[in-house]
């Protein structure tokens, strides 16, 4: 008794330490027992997946503002590129449309037709002195159309006429094999009545028009004129490949190409 009336302090907190010792170990237990409890009585569905918005239509806009249509004042609309009326000459009215404008660019080839200079040996006539040796000329592309058919020139050497002269005569004088002749611009050529000189001089181009019902113009030569919707156009050059026509009261030139179907 004189112990615990001595130590009774440290004896009562021995119990007190022992007390929180034990509760300490209990805590933990009593914490997942209640944990159980609330686990048990509170349901836990399964959760449904995610499922990703549809971004479709934004991702079209955003490729549309990184690749914007071209901007382009042309074209089909009629904002800045009015239609235009045209009168034919017999008075009826028509649209025309862009890219089938009116004038000499929408003239179209229908065919074009090379002009040849042709120099042919035709034979001797007469005899001796009076001997002479018939040339033919045949200039297709001269502006003067009664020179354009064939024309016999019965010539000596060294005579010229219509710009043609003989140079040499190959063979007997009577019949000779071939005759060495001499034309205006200093070419020369040898021919024979089998071997004729052929050399394309120029061009004739037959055209369509089709703002006027496919209007032919035909026998086009250089320096000839045609008229389309009121203005006079002059034909400056014909090749092989394209036309070239020059508007009589501007001057302004226009070249037409040659596109031959495949």
């Amino acid at each position: 008794m004189d112990f615990l009336k001595k130590h009774y302090e440290k004896v009562l907190l021995s119990v007190v330490l022992l007390g929180l010792a034990v509760a300490a170990a209990l805590l933990p237990m009593k914490v997942s027992a209640i944990r159980d409890e609330i686990s048990k009585s509170i349901p836990n569905p399964k959760p449904k997946p995610f499922n990703p918005y549809d971004l479709s239509t934004n991702q079209m806009v955003l490729e549309r503002l990184r690749k914007p249509p071209a901007f382009s004042l042309s074209g089909g609309h009629n904002l800045f590129n009015p239609i235009r009326w045209q009168k034919r000459p017999d008075g009826e009215v028509f649209k025309v449309f862009p890219g089938k404008e009116a004038g000499p660019s929408a003239l179209e080839f229908v065919k074009i037709t090379p002009l040849r200079t042709i120099v042919s040996y035709d034979g001797v006539s007469g005899m001796g002195e009076s001997l002479r040796y018939r040339i033919g000329l045949t200039r297709e592309a001269d502006k003067v159309a009664a020179n354009r058919g064939k024309k016999t020139l019965p010539l000596t050497v060294g005579a010229r006429s219509m710009g043609v002269s003989i140079r040499e005569i190959k063979g007997s004088k009577e019949a000779p094999t071939e005759v060495v002749v001499e034309l205006e611009g200093g070419d020369k050529a040898s021919i024979s009545a089998e071997k004729p000189y052929i050399k394309i001089t120029g061009y004739m181009a037959d055209l369509k028009y089709p703002p006027e019902n496919n209007r032919l113009l035909k026998n086009l030569r250089v320096e000839t004129s045609f008229a389309l919707g009121g203005e006079t156009y002059n034909i400056v050059a014909i090749s092989d490949a394209e036309i070239v026509v020059s508007a009589k009261s501007s001057s302004k030139r226009t070249t037409v190409k040659f596109n031959p179907a495949p």
